[in-house]
């Protein structure tokens, strides 16, 4: 695919959701309530869902460098296959979905770390949902996702190791209303990651556990107060550090729904975090949050998030990061079929530092602050077909990794059947 080919694809899509855009903004004002929701079917059915996607990703920082940054273009397309299933009290949800990904311009050898032009994904997932009762309910799911990225050769030589992995996820809740007063919820999932070459997976296997055990009492009208238990484990393998840790939450908090369109939740408590190498002492700290969310029902909705506390790492190989993230998002229907999105969020993780010991490494620690802005816009053609358009700013000022930051653009459009 040449140059101007991948111009004129381009320029076809990005005009193809700026004319159907301008033509929703011309619609009767009567149509500016909230589109149905066609994911959904209704409760007395079961049926095939198939949707197709074809989607355009462009990064002005391919590889997140501070200086010379390169652009590339990702061309994506993205089949999809869902089958929802309703029997009695119980709800299943089964989907298959592929995806193919071509690169413009994937690095090179002499870019290091290089990557193949081309790329396979493919993710299935099911889920469950069950009633038992007025008073218990179920639900349960797993997602697997593989990734295919084999080796990168020149002239029959390896120049980067197999990254081809599998990973996967699985989760479930249950909830228990003993009265009209009082309920209990156990949140827990556990994920993992495996690559296929054992040069690769003896550093970057990773191990993911989180559980949460939360009993709530209904102290005023709309308003509940709350206990929660909590313990996160995470593990990454290395063949030279014991590389891992553990975080043991002891929380409780208020929620009130305020009106039917307004309601807030305020979590505080206390975090002990243990590390898996036995000579680097624990550590305590504050876990905060507060959720707000307003307009549920209506054409403008807002989500508000503060919150501290201690989180699985983004930066190896640190064990562990104290993160405080601000983040809000807003989505307006323009019109019944057009709804903007515009969001931000402000991150500052903090790594301590580990010192050295007979199985680890010196880091220094330091600070990882995160900015990302965006705008998106979504418009639904038609019951079978939608398009949307995105626009991404993001910027890292890190003291434990090389600082950068990127634009980056979206464009799709989906299919449905």
């Amino acid at each position: 695919m040449t140059k101007q080919t991948l111009a004129v694809w381009w320029m076809s899509l990005s005009a193809g959701c700026v004319f159907m855009a301008a033509g929703a903004l011309a619609q009767d004002a009567n149509r500016s309530q909230p589109a149905p929701d066609r994911s959904q079917p209704a409760q007395d059915t079961d049926h095939w869902l198939f949707s197709l996607t074809v989607a355009a990703h462009y990064d002005d920082n391919r590889d997140a460098l501070k200086d010379n940054p390169q652009s590339d273009l990702d061309l994506i397309v993205r089949p999809r296959a869902t089958l929802l299933y309703n029997l009695d009290q119980t709800f299943l949800r089964l989907f298959y979905e592929p995806s193919y990904t071509w690169r413009s311009d994937p690095r090179s050898v002499a870019d290091g770390n290089p990557q193949n032009r081309e790329e396979w994904y493919q993710s299935a997932g099911l889920t469950v949902t069950r009633q038992f009762s007025p008073l218990v309910g179920f639900k349960a799911g797993d997602i697997f996702a593989y990734t295919d990225d084999p080796s990168v050769t020149e002239g029959g030589v390896a120049q980067r190791q197999n990254n081809t992995y599998l990973g996967n996820r699985l989760y479930g809740s249950l909830d228990v209303t003993p009265s009209r007063v009082t309920y209990g919820r156990l949140d827990a999932s556990y994920s993992l990651k495996r690559y296929k070459d054992k040069a690769v997976s003896d550093n970057w296997d990773e191990d993911v556990v989180d559980s949460v055990l939360e009993a709530g009492h209904t102290v005023a009208q709309g308003m509940n107060a709350f206990g929660q238990l909590g313990v996160s484990i995470y593990q990454n393998a290395s063949t030279n550090m014991d590389r891992g840790s553990k975080a043991y939450t002891f929380a409780g908090g208020l929620e009130k729904t305020f009106t039917p369109d307004f309601t807030g939740r305020i979590t505080a408590g206390y975090q002990e975090a243990v590390y898996d190498d036995s000579g680097i002492g624990s550590k305590g700290g504050w876990l905060a949050r507060l959720e707000t969310t307003l307009g549920g029902s209506t054409p403008t909705r807002l989500r508000l998030l503060a919150e501290h506390g201690f989180y699985m790492p983004y930066v190896l190989p640190y064990s562990i990061q104290e993160m405080s993230t601000f983040r809000a998002a807003v989505d307006h229907d323009v019109t019944r079929d057009l709804m903007l999105s515009v969001s931000g969020q402000y991150t500052d993780s903090f790594y301590p530092a580990e010192a050295s010991t007979s199985s680890h490494v010196d880091l220094a620690g330091g600070h990882d602050r995160m900015t990302d802005v965006g705008l998106n816009a979504t418009y639904r053609i038609n019951r079978n077909f939608s398009c949307g358009a995105g626009y991404r700013y993001q910027s890292w000022d890190s003291d434990v990794r090389e600082s950068y930051s990127h634009n980056m653009i979206d464009l799709s459009f989906t299919g449905q059947l």
